[in-house]
């Protein structure tokens, strides 16, 4: 899957997503957006981590 290719996301996660928020085929446009928006979770969640295990002494994860 393009999307989840450029944006390095697992297509399964965004596959599901789609199916909960019922977009149907021919809406790629949205599959992009949803894509970019699982991107900008992971990366938050991955820093907010990293930072946290960093107070804590530890080395973080690897997402």
């Amino acid at each position: 899957m393009y999307a989840a290719k450029k944006f390095n996301v697992d297509s399964r996660d965004i596959l599901i997503e789609l199916g909960k928020r019922d977009i149907v085929g021919g809406q790629d446009d949205m599959i992009i957006d949803l894509a970019v928006e699982l991107a900008k979770i992971k990366l938050r969640y991955k820093r907010d981590y990293q930072n946290y295990s960093w107070q804590l002494g530890g080395e973080g994860i690897k997402i």
